[in-house]
């Protein structure tokens, strides 16, 4: 699929230069209303946040993972940066070597979900700052300015009912996302069983849907709107994007090898060339990691940049892993207190 629309990554460059801005490739649609089909492409722009319904089983981790591929394919690290939640089987941490994506944290990564929040967050009111110095409103406006590259960032959170019943403070990284990241290039893209699944403050900004066989007729209504007598056919992949009327399309599988070890083989290979192409253009851009906590630092790992002739480095703050040091300026008396062995 991703040759026949013409946007794969050759080896040495991404074909995003020149190409719609975040127009990516998912599928083929067919419309016998107006008797044709095509490529069905996701415009992140123009729809905005998708969420993808489905049953268990019926495709929805398996859309997302086509979706962040393709991302990957058509836009450099320096256009797309993509994060990613993974509360469903673990198999999106597969994609965690692509150069484009800062991080994956699966749902028994506590630390790594919760900074996932504040990294955005900050992100998020630093464009707005930029916007205000421009004088922009939007993501598009501001590259018109020619100012600086701001590439795009996808969320990308798998089984998002879990991740908000496990994690309740998250949701109001969803809420802030889907309400005003739009407008400032950050998208998000969600799985979920049904659409009682996501909360409806997320979901009230969500304009853009995906459902693939739902277990209640009844909730087709509300993901995709009203069928008019379609059914899906008993075809894996097969689904319903929302529209007037819905339209009707077959998911594009992200990898053609036949078993999940070549499919791992395949990503850390494209991943590696990607990288070291990227590295060769000597862009500077590569996505913020998720800041984790070390279990040991060393002394030497500290970055004495980052540290005053007055200070003592002491190790690295837990929040973003910068150095944390105290300066004998302000204080120059301390107690250090702990259990034994601590």
């Amino acid at each position: 699929l991703l040759e026949e629309a013409g946007t794969v990554f050759d080896g040495r460059t991404w074909p995003g230069e020149g190409r719609p801005w975040m127009k990516i490739p998912v599928g083929m649609y067919d419309s016998p209303e107006n008797q044709s089909q095509g490529i069905l492409y996701l415009d992140l722009p123009g729809q905005g946040h998708t969420a993808i319904y489905g049953a268990p089983g019926t495709g929805k981790t398996t859309m997302l993972k086509t979706i962040v591929w393709s991302l990957c394919q058509c836009f450099s690290p320096g256009e797309a940066v993509v994060y990613i939640l993974d509360c469903g089987g673990w198999s999106m941490k597969v994609l965690e070597s692509l150069p484009h994506v800062g991080g994956v944290a699966l749902d028994f990564e506590e630390e790594k979900i919760k900074k996932t929040a504040p990294l955005i967050l900050e992100e998020m009111e630093a464009r707005k700052r930029k916007f205000l110095e421009q004088g922009v409103s939007s993501s598009s406006a501001y590259r018109e300015t020619g100012t600086e590259s701001m590439p795009a960032i996808l969320l990308a959170v798998d089984n998002v009912t879990a991740l908000t019943e496990t994690y309740p403070e998250m949701e109001r990284l969803l809420v802030t996302v889907a309400g005003q990241g739009a407008s400032y290039g950050i998208y998000l893209i969600c799985t979920a069983a049904s659409p009682g699944g996501i909360r409806f403050r997320i979901a009230a900004n969500i304009k853009n849907a995906i459902s693939f066989e739902l277990a209640e007729k009844g909730d087709y209504v509300n993901a995709v709107g009203r069928l008019l007598g379609k059914s899906l056919p008993p075809v894996r992949g097969r689904g319903f994007i929302r529209g007037n009327p819905p339209l009707e399309f077959q998911a594009a599988l992200p990898f053609l090898e036949d078993t999940e070890a070549k499919q791992t083989a395949r990503i850390r290979t494209v991943a590696k060339t990607m990288a070291e192409s990227w590295r060769g253009r000597g862009q500077g851009h590569w996505p913020r990691r998720i800041p984790v906590m070390p279990e040991r630092v060393s002394l030497r790992e500290l970055d004495a940049g980052q540290i005053s002739g007055h200070c003592i480095p002491l190790g690295i703050k837990y929040s973003d892993l910068t150095p944390a040091a105290v300066d004998l300026r302000d204080d120059y008396c301390f107690l250090i207190t702990g259990t034994d062995r601590s």
